[in-house]
């Protein structure tokens, strides 16, 4: 049997690489930190960076492709809230200002069912696919986010 070669440029693994230390930490501040640290540490103001919209575009589907891989392929089981803390930390270290939402769906068997996901403006990062039929409960932002959606 032959072993798959990966053939992705360099930077790709030096993205997988953060996108597994990102998804880590958000996985440990999620259960080591209270809930309303985490969320003012998510919501701080940043100031967004002057990337074009091309660029930036690139950096969201780069950094959501990572932490896909990651998710669907890693040695441990993320689900979403830690995706989306790695995606909003990133993306953060970029610049560019992204929005967590965080919302609830009933079902059946299940009861009252959670979910994260996080998008830039109206593009999808992390998690947004599973998003349908979730009533957003709430919506963290930075002041960066809020500046760069009023000026889209």
């Amino acid at each position: 049997m032959r072993l798959r070669r990966f053939r992705r440029p360099l930077e790709d693994y030096g993205l997988l690489l953060e996108a597994t230390f990102s998804m880590a930490t958000g996985w440990m501040r999620l259960h080591t930190r209270p809930f309303k640290s985490l969320m003012a540490w998510m919501a701080r103001p940043f100031d967004a960076s002057d990337l074009d919209e091309a660029e930036r575009r690139e950096d969201v589907r780069r950094v959501s492709w990572a932490i896909r891989a990651l998710a669907e392929r890693g040695p441990l089981p993320f689900v979403c809230f830690p995706q989306a803390i790695a995606a909003h930390s990133m993306l953060r270290r970029r610049g560019i200002p992204v929005v967590l939402y965080y919302g609830v769906a009933r079902n059946d068997e299940k009861g009252l069912h959670a979910h994260v996901w996080v998008k830039d403006g109206e593009v999808p990062v992390v998690g947004c696919r599973a998003a349908e039929g979730f009533t957003v409960l709430h919506v963290f932002a930075p002041e960066g986010a809020r500046r760069a959606e009023a000026g889209r």
